[in-house]
Parts: C-alpha cells; structure tokens; sequence
C-alpha cells in the first residue's frame, strides 16, 4: 500500500496492490480521494501472479520507455512493479489516470 496525493487538493488516496493468495491472482486498485469519500479505481484487473508492489514517486520529470522526451508529473505519482520484471507509473492529470512504461 502507498499513501499518495494525486491531485493540488492535497486529500490523501491510497494506491493497493492486492492478493488473493488462494486463487494466486493479484489485482492493482487505488482508491482515489475525492467529495464524499473514495472511489474505487482498478488500474490492472486481476492477474495471475505473486510478487507486485507498489510505491509512491514524488512529483518531477519522468520518461516512457517507449515514447521521446519527458512528462512533467505535478503530484504524487505511484510506481506498480512486478517484482524482478515490469515497473509502471501511474499519474493523475485533467481528470483522469495516465500510465508510463518505466522499464521492462
């Protein structure tokens, strides 16, 4: 779990990676800040598989592996690594989440 202020607002979501150790899916949900509560976003439904994280990366520059050039990221952003494999960023703007391959 990563504690994270995605927006100028400043209200703090929480950003979940999930197991179900029984059935060895895992499952990428933040739950977003918002008026009245929290709202429940998956950003990676479940998958098969153990051994993902998440973090929370402070506000700066970042870069897709796949794409030139930078993305100026305003708030926190969240890292989702699969542990020894894929890492990607998560970051909110205009409204909705935007994702960066960060490596692979």
């Amino acid at each position: 779990m990563a504690r994270v202020a995605l927006d100028g607002y400043g209200a703090t979501s929480y950003a979940l990676a999930l197991l179900d150790k029984r059935k060895g899916l895992e499952q990428f949900v933040v739950l977003k800040a918002g008026r009245g509560g929290f709202r429940e976003i998956v950003l990676q439904k479940p998958f098969a598989g153990i051994g993902t994280v998440v973090w929370r990366a402070p506000p700066g520059k970042s870069a897709d592996m796949y794409s030139p050039g930078e993305v100026r990221i305003a708030h926190d952003s969240i890292i989702w690594e699969r542990m020894e494999s894929a890492s990607q960023q998560f970051y909110y703007a205009n409204g909705r989440f935007h994702k960066l391959q960060t490596s692979d």
